[in-house]
């Protein structure tokens, strides 16, 4: 049995139209990307205060793009770096809304400061809302430098126990007012494989229709 490409194209759009698309991955956390506040061409010097997030050790920076030189974010304008004044710095998210049993996946940029560090690290910690660490990793990274940041990624995913949870980065290796660089944080439910077969079988049955419907049309031509 074979099908065209605009065969294909049209079971596609029935299947949106009918409310079968592939289940979205809202972000669940507030200013992941640390756009708010709009700081324009410069930075937001040893900040303690960001929407979305509360700084828990010393102060961090907020950088727009461009300022470390021609470094480009990762996502949007800005970024944070984790250390604003000093050796040490640390942020948490607000709490947001979990299903205990669910999975979910934490996504997010790094990088590190290339006027002040040649290798930073820092811990990044899932937390329920009962202090109970879901996820806890370090992420290290090296080689930046003021003409490209060379972003990393980090994608990991964890399950919840109750009906909220914390992200939480705190800075292990850095110094010189400069450390870990952060940017597009983000935490989304994983769609169920039950979701998925039924999206599939979803999919085929409407397939099958269409190819019906063209059988038939041919038949009465």
């Amino acid at each position: 049995m074979k099908f065209s490409a605009s065969s294909a194209l049209a079971v596609l759009g029935v299947a949106a139209g009918l409310g079968l698309s592939t289940p979205a991955h809202a972000n669940l956390l507030t200013n992941g990307s640390f756009e708010d506040p709009s700081i324009g061409t410069w930075y937001l010097n040893e900040t303690t205060s960001i929407p979305g997030w509360t700084v828990t050790t010393n102060n961090v920076d907020v950088v727009a793009q461009g300022y470390n030189g021609p470094s480009a974010a990762y996502d949007g304008q800005q970024y944070l770096d984790l250390v604003g004044y000093g050796s040490t710095g640390g942020i948490q998210s607000q709490s947001f809304a979990t299903v205990a049993g669910q999975t979910y996946r934490l996504t997010f940029a790094y990088a590190n400061n290339p006027w002040s560090t040649s290798t930073a690290s820092a811990n990044v910690r899932v937390q329920d809302g009962t202090s109970n660490t879901l996820l806890l990793q370090e992420v290290t990274h090296s080689g930046s430098t003021t003409n490209t940041l060379g972003w990393s990624l980090f994608s990991q995913s964890f399950i919840a126990d109750g009906t909220s949870a914390t992200i939480r980065f705190d800075e292990t290796v850095g110094g010189g007012n400069g450390g870990v660089m952060l940017d597009a944080v983000g935490v989304a439910a994983v769609p169920e494989p039950a979701t998925w077969a039924l999206m599939v079988l979803g999919f085929a049955g409407l397939g099958f229709m269409g190819y019906r419907q063209s059988r038939t049309q041919k038949a009465f031509a």
